[in-house]
């Protein structure tokens, strides 16, 4: 039996059954039979999806680089891509006011929220990470480079400071 469906997409229709074969071991025997057909009816719903973190834990102290967002091997999606999501980070808690542009680099604490979008033929799904944090980089034993030699005058001077680094990073400072 063909059947012939009237939609493909979510929605209900009608589906048509027709060219039915009967066989008698390998010989069709179709001829001997009145076959009548009804069409049936047909309801396509929504494809479910379904999203989680599966070894995601980005904790990290400070080194100027934004947090990466989840891999492929780092989430388990049901129903979509991977393509199919998108990430959007929010600092000290997911509420719209702490929504940030891009990924995190400064030191805080973070949550990344992978989506995947309702469409025509899906559901939509959501799953927020457990916290994330980025400890603060401790710049003792830090490298402090000075500015121009001085030579004795007799008299007060000061001596400026060119740059102070710490792991490839310049870290910015306040004389007061």
């Amino acid at each position: 039996v063909t059947l012939t469906p009237s939609i493909t997409a979510v929605g209900t229709g009608e589906i048509t059954p027709s060219a039915a074969v009967i066989k008698a071991g390998d010989v069709d025997v179709t001829a001997n039979y009145e076959i009548t057909y009804e069409n049936g009816a047909l309801t396509i719903t929504k494809a479910s999806t379904s999203i989680a973190f599966n070894g995601y834990a980005p904790g990290k102290t400070y080194d100027g680089q934004p947090l990466a967002n989840p891999t492929a091997e780092q989430l388990t999606i049901t129903g979509a891509a991977y393509s199919d999501v998108t990430f959007t980070w929010y600092k000290d808690s997911v509420a719209e006011e702490n929504k940030l542009a891009e990924a995190p680099k400064d030191a805080g604490t973070y949550y990344v929220v992978a989506s995947i979008a309702e469409t025509a033929n899906t559901t939509a799904s959501t799953v927020t990470s457990q916290a994330i944090t980025i400890d603060t980089l401790d710049i003792s034993g830090a490298a402090i480079t000075l500015g121009t030699a001085l030579t004795y005058t007799g008299e007060e001077q000061t001596q400026t400071v060119a740059k102070v680094e710490k792991n490839g990073l310049e870290v910015t400072y306040t004389v007061e």
